[in-house]
């Protein structure tokens, strides 16, 4: 891990990224959650940020630039005798989560929308994004931040209108940024549109006890429990067949 400050900036960020030096076969999915710690040697929750799920290959890295505030550290009771100590969690997966997409069906998607009754709520954004789909079998360019919200509601979208292929793109992208911010509502549209590989990512995620901990002290957790609570008996299976 190395941390970068660099000298003569306006925000003057403290930040912290990860580095692959070392040759490696073949690209390896990755995750990585940055912790600051207080004096007791816990992390604190409002100092703690977790990357999407990345490829890590020679030389790549991955971290947050503006991790904390240059000022804001110095003024921290987390600092003492110019010393702050951080943790770094690493989770790697077996393999890429991908979904299986089908080949093109877009002769059919047309028809599928105009058939349909439904949608008449669909926000403007969002039925631009399925009408590009429709016509180009592409979906728009958009920020990272944006893409995410948009698969979100894409997912809901394309299982309302029977776009299967599209729905499996959605669920691929979502796949690749399970966080502890994010993982409660992908958790519950995992299980009311019946994304299965959604559904054991963020299981894959969950497995992680630092994860865990910071998802069941959170508000989203409540949440989650009271949209899905069936799963939650899946979530502490899944927990305690990774603890064995």
């Amino acid at each position: 891990m190395k941390q970068i400050s660099p000298p003569h900036h306006d925000f003057n960020p403290v930040s912290f990224y990860l580095f692959l030096e070392d040759a490696v076969d073949e690209p390896v999915m990755g995750q990585v959650t940055f912790s600051l710690l207080d004096q007791d040697g816990k992390p604190v929750l409002s100092r703690t940020h977790t990357t999407r799920m990345f490829s890590f290959s020679l030389n790549s890295s991955f971290g947050f630039h503006k991790f904390i505030r240059r000022e804001d550290m110095e003024q921290s009771k987390h600092l003492k005798d110019d010393c702050f100590a951080v943790s770094v969690h690493l989770v790697i997966t077996k393999g890429a989560p991908s979904v299986k997409v089908p080949p093109s069906n877009l002769h059919s998607h047309y028809g599928d929308l105009l058939s349909s009754k439904q949608g008449a709520d669909v926000e403007f954004m969002m039925f631009e994004a399925l009408l590009i789909f429709i016509y180009t079998d592409m979906l728009p360019k958009m920020d990272q931040e944006d893409e995410v919200a948009m698969a979100q509601h894409l997912l809901v979208a394309s299982d309302t209108y029977g776009l299967q292929r599209l729905m499996l793109i959605c669920e691929d992208r979502l796949c690749n940024h399970i966080n502890t911010d994010s993982v409660a509502i992908m958790l519950v549209l995992a299980e009311k549109h019946h994304c299965i590989r959604l559904k054991e990512v963020c299981f894959e995620f969950l497995s992680s006890s630092t994860a865990l901990v910071e998802f069941m002290e959170s508000s989203d957790f409540l949440y989650f429990i009271r949209s899905c609570p069936t799963v939650l008996k899946d979530l502490i299976y899944n927990v305690a067949a990774h603890g064995k």
